[in-house]
């Protein structure tokens, strides 16, 4: 049977009024930190959200006005559920509207904190808060860095085109830098997934020797060279990545993980 127009909008309805900007809580520390960042006083914050506020409650009336509107005349099924797909657009559209209204309240800081909070638990609206933070003019660092989990973010999610792109752009923003290296080689490892392996390892292969690299890094831009080396078929050069790694591991504990991965793989090459 289908859902009444009317069971539709009270249940957006509901939705829409249980969202609430007030409701976007953020730890009281980092909301502190970011707010000395922005340089604004309590005031100009107050301000800002009650401005917020007004617009969030403009859309709820809107959503009322819908409910409360004068019901069209019966129509065939088909029709029917036509007019039950625009108004759920319609509603979809205000929430949308709503949560880029409390996004935009936040400051960079807390911005890029509930990025890192939704990374594994909601990847797609974490890609959707890092979008609306790359707008922003971000430090050289913090702008790295979340592009390159926004390009790992449309790795992931089949689509290998913005990750290459956003990849590129984070390696160079980062040129230099030790995110900036991280860029670099899951770059490589995004172009490698495409196949080109010969690109890959130009843009790899540079990567270990950049100056004040960390050697997490460092280890990692080995594995991708091992790893690509290997898809290639050059057995050769892969089993010598993988003995640079196994050499470069035997010291710390905390690479005892990666130490036993290149001895597996080296084993079965």
């Amino acid at each position: 049977m289908r859902t009444p127009v009317v069971s539709v909008l009270v249940l957006a309805s509901f939705v829409l009024g249980a969202i609430s900007a007030s409701e976007f809580v953020v730890p009281e520390h980092t909301a502190e930190r970011a707010t000395v960042d922005r340089g604004e006083e309590p005031t100009q914050i107050l301000s800002r959200l009650a401005s917020i506020e007004a617009h969030l409650d403009r859309l709820t009336r809107e959503v009322g006005a819908l409910r409360a509107g004068p019901r069209r005349p019966a129509r065939d099924p088909a029709g029917a559920a036509l007019e039950d797909a625009d108004i759920a657009r319609a509603i979809a559209h205000l929430e949308v509207e709503r949560r880029r209204q409390q996004l935009d309240a936040l400051t960079d800081a807390q911005l890029l904190a509930e990025a890192q909070r939704l990374l594994k638990s909601d990847p797609v609206e974490a890609r959707r808060v890092l979008r609306v933070a790359l707008e922003r003019s971000l430090e050289q660092e913090p702008l790295t860095r979340a592009m390159t989990q926004l390009g790992l973010l449309a790795r992931a999610a089949g689509d290998p085109d913005e990750a290459e792109r956003v990849l590129h752009n984070a390696s160079i923003a980062g040129a230099v830098t030790d995110t900036g290296t991280w860029a670099s080689y899951e770059l490589a490892m995004t172009v490698s997934d495409r196949g080109d392996h010969e690109r890959a390892l130009a843009i790899a292969e540079p990567v270990p020797q950049t100056p004040g690299i960390s050697e997490w890094n460092r280890l990692h831009a080995l594995w991708t060279i091992a790893t690509i080396e290997e898809r290639s078929g050059d057995v050769d050069s892969a089993k010598a990545a993988y003995r640079s790694i196994i050499d470069s591991c035997k010291g710390p504990d905390e690479y005892a993980w990666m130490l036993d991965k290149a001895n597996a793989r080296l084993a079965a090459l």
